[in-house]
């Protein structure tokens, strides 16, 4: 199987056994930078322009955590709320948001961003 992408792009990936397990690459030790998973792999290809996005001067925003209890998935999910400073006039919805909020710290980006006059008041769930 041949897989083509676009110079630059930035690529995460896992192989899967015979059984349809993932496993890692034996031949790529480059992990993303925020795994969700030992098996994880990374390829950056040539002319990739991304730059790590800057933190917050000052956290000016809220985070709320909360649970909910879910019939579907028979289990307790966490998920987290970040209202910023001034009254949002949009709400970003991202799915996985623990993973988002404790591994990408997606919070920080969105008032990096906010700072710098690049995104608008919005807040995320």
């Amino acid at each position: 199987m041949t897989i083509e992408f676009p110079f630059g792009a930035y690529v995460e990936y896992a192989y899967l056994d015979a059984n349809k397990r993932p496993l890692a690459d034996p031949t790529n030790h480059e992990q993303p930078k925020n795994p969700w998973h030992g098996f994880d792999r990374a390829l950056t290809l040539p002319q990739n322009a991304f730059q790590t996005p800057q933190r917050p001067h000052i956290f000016r925003g809220s985070v709320q955590q909360h649970t909910i209890d879910s019939r579907v998935f028979e289990q307790r999910w966490t998920y987290y709320v970040y209202e910023p400073s001034a009254a949002p006039s949009a709400t970003l919805y991202v799915h996985d948001g623990d993973g988002f909020y404790r591994k990408l710290r997606f919070h920080e980006v969105a008032e990096a961003l906010r700072e710098q006059g690049r995104f608008g008041q919005c807040a995320w769930s």
